[in-house]
């Protein structure tokens, strides 16, 4: 039992007020508003849409449950930090889990929705084909082409050749002694 006038701290107030300046701001820049809370989002939802292949590559439908799935994502969060917080789970009194339990399941279900849709299979960035590249990276008059540069002794990768490999012995090539 706590005392007269404590008040266990639950986090409602600050998820409150994330979420309401999730309303106000536009774009990405109600992640920029949590801070460092914001910051791991951000790495979340980057790392969620290299995933899928890139910025360039997600069509509008995508990023849309990109964005849903990056605030449930805030949310699940918030919610298990206070559940990992409380000493119990189980509302002794009733038998039963309390109702915040439930709701975190309803979440971490809606997330698993989200990435469902989004597919959970990595996709390989496109990459443009060696004529496309060539034609974008064409110098021009502006900016003329450099010369190739020149290689040194101490670049060049030295492995031992057959004949001068001595773990051999007796000058048997590894051909030769693999084949006897």
């Amino acid at each position: 039992m706590r005392a007269k006038g404590a008040h266990h701290r639950s986090g409602f107030d600050s998820v409150g007020q994330a979420l309401s300046s999730i309303h106000k701001l536009r774009g990405d820049a109600w992640i920029d508003s949590l801070g460092k809370t914001g910051t791991v989002l951000r790495e979340w939802r980057a790392a969620l849409v290299a995933d899928l292949g890139g910025e360039d590559t997600i069509t509008a439908q995508e990023r849309v449950i990109v964005e849903a799935a990056t605030r449930t994502f805030l949310l699940l969060e918030s919610v298990d930090r206070y559940l990992l917080a409380l000493p119990s789970l189980v509302n002794k009194r009733r038998k039963q889990f309390f109702a915040v339990v439930m709701q975190r399941q309803t979440l971490a279900d809606s997330l698993t929705r989200n990435m469902i849709q989004l597919g959970l299979h990595r996709r390989a960035r496109q990459i443009p084909s060696l004529h496309d590249y060539l034609t974008a990276h064409k110098p021009t008059a502006d900016t003329p082409a450099r010369p190739p540069r020149a290689v040194t002794a101490t670049e060049i990768d030295t492995e031992p050749t057959p004949s001068t490999d001595k773990s051999t012995g007796g000058g048997e090539t590894e051909t030769d002694v693999a084949a006897s």
